[in-house]
């Protein structure tokens, strides 16, 4: 970089600079005479700096979503919702064709009039005790064998959990499905997890931990979630998991972003030095700019959390590279 920079300086004509080391151990980059120049500049503060998770893409998704297949042949009968629309808890979702199990549920209920006949009569007869109890064992099991068809028969008509939608599938009237294939998977609406994305500083979110609680500002209202679950490579770079039972409305799509702005409840740095976040810059490294007696500098920082200051200011902690009260660039005033 520093024979990239000098290169454009002496091409330009332009006085080249020298290094400033500082005491902290960070060095200016370099250093670019300008004529005429101004600057609005920000001073490095310091104070208390609220943890925040803010500006960053978080994707929604259901934490429950369930599977339903069946053990035989089945064929539907109607279909009362199609993928992606919006259901109700209690609502049908679809009606499977019950003709073939009313039938055995028919045969069956009569098998267990002929065996309570057949006990009956035995008992009537003065049967010994053993067989007796034999037979009330046969009238038993067919009794029981009634009761899972009744039971079966019900799972015909699906009717949702909980609010949500149908995530997956292809239901069509009059298909027909092969046992233990997948026909559709509903997901809850109610419980969500959302995530990160991967590749997030986490040196500048040390102090979360698993259980932390979130307030998340979407659509006009607000999400209280909580950390889930934290992921962090071997370089430093992670993701977040966080959970939430509050019902977040998700329209026509199963998985989408949100871009909330999440304030991590109770977690806060004291007394740290601090610069508001759109004065930082990066090129592979992170840095500030500087403007001293007509000269530019660039210097290299170390960051550590990011947050909110007292005010509400967006603002990043300065680890090493800067001293408070000394001033960066905000911007070039025209």
């Amino acid at each position: 970089m520093k024979k990239i920079l000098l290169f454009i300086f002496l091409t330009m004509g332009l006085v080249s600079c020298s290094q400033e080391e500082v005491s902290i151990g960070f060095g200016d980059m370099s250093a670019l005479q300008e004529a005429e120049v101004n600057y609005e500049l920000v001073t490095v503060a310091r104070g208390d700096v609220k943890e925040t998770f803010s500006g960053l893409s978080v994707g929604a998704f259901p934490r429950i979503s369930t599977d339903y297949s069946f053990a035989r042949e089945m064929t539907i009968n109607e279909v009362y919702f199609t993928i992606n629309e919006n259901i109700e808890a209690g609502e049908l979702i679809v009606e499977f064709d019950t003709d073939l199990i009313d039938q055995e549920i028919l045969l069956k209920e009569y098998e267990v009039d002929m065996e309570q006949i057949a006990y009956d009569e035995m008992k009537k007869a003065a049967y010994s005790p053993e067989a007796l109890r034999i037979k009330a064992i046969d009238l038993e099991i067919v009794k029981l064998e009634l009761d899972s068809l009744y039971e079966e028969r019900k799972t015909y008509f699906v009717y949702a959990p909980t609010r949500g939608y149908i995530q997956q599938g292809r239901l069509i009237k009059g298909g027909k499905y092969a046992p233990m294939t997948r026909i559709f998977n509903f997901a809850n609406n109610e419980v969500f997890n959302m995530s990160s994305y991967n590749g997030l500083k986490m040196s500048q979110y040390h102090n979360v931990q698993i259980g932390d609680k979130v307030s998340m500002d979407y659509n006009g209202g607000t999400i209280e979630a909580w950390v889930s679950y934290i992921s962090v490579n071997q370089s430093g770079e992670g993701q977040f998991y966080f959970e939430t039972r509050d019902q977040v409305e998700v329209g026509d799509k199963m998985l989408y972003m949100l871009y909330p702005e999440a304030r991590f409840v109770d977690l806060i740095e004291e007394d740290v030095i601090y610069v508001p976040n759109h004065v930082l810059r990066n090129n592979i490294k992170d840095y500030v700019e500087l403007y001293q007696d007509g000269v530019k500098r660039i210097r290299y920082v170390r960051l550590g959390t990011r947050g909110f200051d007292e005010n509400g200011q967006m603002v990043t902690q300065i680890i090493g590279g800067l001293r408070e009260g000394e001033e960066v660039i905000s911007k070039r005033l025209e």
